[in-house]
């Protein structure tokens, strides 16, 4: 075999590749090639890099296209190629990669191998003459090769992008009209489950604050029962004594005065607990009588602060209300919906604003105010505050920065849904890492006139 790459007409088969593409391009410039090389075997082949593997796309021998296959690169000279290099074997390639199976069952002694690089210069692919004599003038073969992978490279290319669109306009439609149906089944989900997810929430912060109020009742009540069992044994004792006729005035003076003292003692305990059960029943009732009506919104905030004094002891966080509310101030909505509102908001203060190893203040401020028939309501921590991404997501539905700790992350999701929806109000959430966290809320048209009766 003879080749002098001057004696091509190159133009001439360009011109015959040029109307052709895709497919029928790559088959064409194969065949177009083994004719022109004389080689026994040609053939196109794609890299997977990952399974480290080639497989042809075109496989011609005497003329004609055989069926593709895939081969394993590993210990072969394709290899080499696919690592970017022209790899040329005048003779002896199958001595040369013994371990290559496919050159000795086929006879090869030529090799000869041009990487196909895309538009960044990576290697997708490769372009190989097989022959089954050694090569005669295999620089020309290589310089024809070289001339010609440029195109085929960017025809494989050019066919790979176009079928990714064809692929993506194919489907874009269907995608659309999938998604289009979930997201319309998952709207009406989330409608179906909201309301589940607010009762359990209620549920939890009933169990929240039925924990703490037993917790703070513990200690006046153990208090009361020692008063009443000491108060039992001095009364014992002055009635021994009095038995036997043996109590003295001043034994009994100082009987009356034991005696007035456990009294006070346990009235003080009794009048306290007394007193927490009060506001955590008012509480408790308001998580199911969900209605709207006017009431006093200082009256309301104080049985609050009792409900929520256990968590806030607990966390050492003390709650500051500057300005003071007016004590007629008259506002006209759910209490249920606020109570709820509040209530996850200073738990989420003490949970996450200050952490354990916090060692700055921790307060809490709140500022209710109107301006005209609107309440606007800002509540303030001075604990770790947010970074900027956190801040983004923290009112998105079960994002959470302490998952690991149990948190859900429904707090400040149900806030936002219960202010907005709920209350047809604004919230706006502020914070910095470092500077703390304010929760700005504007709740309209629920104040009262002054002089509406309650």
């Amino acid at each position: 075999m003879t080749i002098h790459k001057s004696s091509f007409d190159i133009a001439g088969v360009i011109r015959q590749l040029k109307s052709s593409h895709g497919a029928a391009f790559i088959q064409a410039i194969t065949l177009k090639l083994s004719q022109l090389i004389e080689a026994d075997y040609t053939f196109i082949a794609l890299l997977d890099r990952i399974e480290h593997t080639s497989t042809t796309i075109c496989l011609v021998s005497n003329g004609k296209v055989l069926d593709n296959f895939s081969y394993a690169l590993r210990e072969t000279p394709c290899e080499d190629v696919s690592n970017n290099n022209i790899c040329i074997f005048e003779t002896g390639v199958a001595a040369l990669f013994p371990n290559d199976l496919l050159l000795e069952q086929m006879g090869i002694q030529g090799y000869l191998g041009t990487p196909l690089c895309d538009s960044e210069n990576n290697v997708m692919g490769l372009l190989v003459a097989l022959y089954q004599k050694p090569i005669k003038q295999a620089d020309a073969v290589a310089d024809l090769f070289e001339l010609f992978s440029g195109r085929i490279a960017a025809e494989i290319e050019r066919t790979a992008k176009q079928q990714q669109l064809l692929d993506l306009n194919h489907t874009l439609e269907e995608k659309v009209r999938l998604r289009t149906a979930e997201l319309a089944q998952t709207l009406d989900q989330l409608k179906t489950t909201q309301q589940q997810i607010f009762e359990k929430e209620k549920q939890a912060a009933l169990g929240r604050l039925v924990s703490g109020v037993a917790h703070e009742v513990n200690t006046p009540l153990g208090s009361a029962v020692l008063a009443s069992s000491a108060l039992s044994d001095q009364l014992a004792e002055l009635q021994k004594m009095f038995q036997a006729n043996s109590l003295t005035r001043a034994q009994l003076q100082n009987g009356f005065t034991q005696l007035r003292q456990l009294t006070q003692v346990l009235n003080h305990n009794l009048e306290r607990t007394a007193d927490l059960i009060d506001s955590f029943k008012q509480v408790a009732m308001q998580q199911y009588a969900d209605e709207k009506h006017p009431f006093v919104l200082a009256e309301w905030f104080d049985t609050l602060k009792k409900a929520l004094q256990p968590q806030l002891m607990s966390a050492n966080v003390t709650l500051i209300v500057s300005p003071e509310i007016p004590k007629n101030l008259l506002v006209d909505t759910y209490q249920a919906r606020l109570t709820i509102i509040f209530s996850h908001i200073i738990n989420n203060c003490c949970s996450h604003a200050f952490e354990d190893s916090f060692n700055g203040i921790r307060e809490v401020h709140i500022s209710i105010v109107t301006q005209n028939s609107d309440l606007r309501i800002s509540i303030a921590d001075t604990g770790i505050g947010m970074a900027e991404q956190v801040r983004q997501q923290a009112c998105d539905p079960f994002f959470t920065t302490k998952r690991s700790q149990g948190a859900v992350g429904l707090g400040l999701c149900i806030v936002n849904n219960l202010v907005v929806s709920g209350l047809q109000g604004e919230l706006e959430l502020a914070s910095e890492t470092g500077t703390g966290t304010r929760l700005c809320i504007v709740l309209p048209n629920i104040v009262l006139p002054e002089g509406v009766q309650h």
